[in-house]
């Protein structure tokens, strides 16, 4: 499982959030992943679950996203993270 919020990146401009949710049902289904993604015009909000391979493979792509910033997330279990690796004091049941 895996939860994050982060901030669209102002370089980025705004994403064509429909390409973003065509490409995210195909690699889902693939991936054998489901969840939800909320975007409200500036920040994104997703909780996904799946195989543990999947969600490493998820966490590494949104890391190196240029549209996102400052992302924060959870595994689920484990202690919350920051895209630069480091880790915060909080744990996640």
């Amino acid at each position: 499982m895996l939860l994050y919020v982060s901030y669209l990146a102002e370089a980025s401009g705004q994403p064509d959030v429909a390409a973003i949710v065509r490409e995210s049902w195909k690699n889902s289904e693939r991936d054998d992943v489901s969840g939800l993604l909320v975007f409200d015009g500036s920040r994104f909000a997703q909780f996904l679950e799946g195989p543990e391979a999947a969600m490493q493979h998820l966490r590494s792509r949104l890391e190196g996203d240029h549209r996102h910033r400052d992302i924060e997330g959870s595994w689920c279990g484990q202690r919350a993270w920051i895209a630069d690796g480091s880790r915060r004091g909080v744990w996640v049941i």
